[in-house]
Parts: structure tokens; sequence; C-alpha cells
């Protein structure tokens, strides 16, 4: 199974997410802003990371960009509930990650996510 990064700034998110993901079998660390998702991306390896767009001390917006930089391989998984990424805007807010979800997200739908090959990235 996946080693993921939850990235995000709600609690309670974060425990139902890393509780579902556990279930199905992953390895979850879950950080609650972005100074403390960099610290990870620079000292773990991870095969997915679930980054919120908008939270304290950078979202996925730079998240994913460093996550790439860091673990090439790795997987981003954008997420957010902000009402000013509602349209189509919100599939362009973060170009590098290779999957956007909105919240509230169907734990089906996470744990699909994670477990769906990363889509191949122009070079």
């Amino acid at each position: 199974m996946a080693r993921v990064l939850i990235a995000e700034d709600d609690a309670d998110l974060c425990w139902i997410w890393s509780e579902t993901l556990m279930d199905a079998g992953h390895e979850v660390r879950v950080v609650h802003d972005g100074d403390a998702a960099a610290a990870a991306l620079e000292t773990e390896t991870f095969d997915v990371m679930i980054c919120d767009v908008i939270m304290p001390f950078n979202g996925a917006i730079v998240l994913a960009g460093l996550a790439r930089l860091f673990q090439p391989r790795i997987k981003v998984i954008a997420v957010t509930g902000s009402i000013a990424l509602r349209d189509g805007a919100f599939e362009d807010a973060v170009e590098s990650a290779d999957r956007t979800l909105r919240k509230p997200i169907d734990l089906e739908t996470l744990c699909a996510a994670v477990d769906a090959p990363a889509q191949a990235r122009a070079a």
C-alpha cells in the first residue's frame, strides 16, 4: 500500500481521512500547515500527498512543486473547499497536481484517488 502525507489544517478532516486510509491499509502521516508539510517532504518519503490548496504557511499551489522537487515520483492530490475556487479556476489552481478534489470528499473517492496510478506529467 501507499505511504501518504496528509497536509490539511482541519483537524477533523485529518482524523477522518487518516482513519479511512489506514483502514484501507495505507501508512499515513498528518501535518497541519505548509511548513510542517515542507519539512516532512524533505526528510521522509511518500507515495502520495493529499494537500489543502489554502492553509497556513503555504498550501498545495506551493507545496505541489516542492513535493516534485524532493520526490519526483510522488502523486499530488490537491483538495479545497474554497468558494473562490469553485468554477473553472479550481482545476487550474494546482496545475502540477495529479488530481484535484472538492471538499467535502466522499471517502470512497478519496481512497480511489490514492489508489489510482499517478498521471503522466509532461517533462
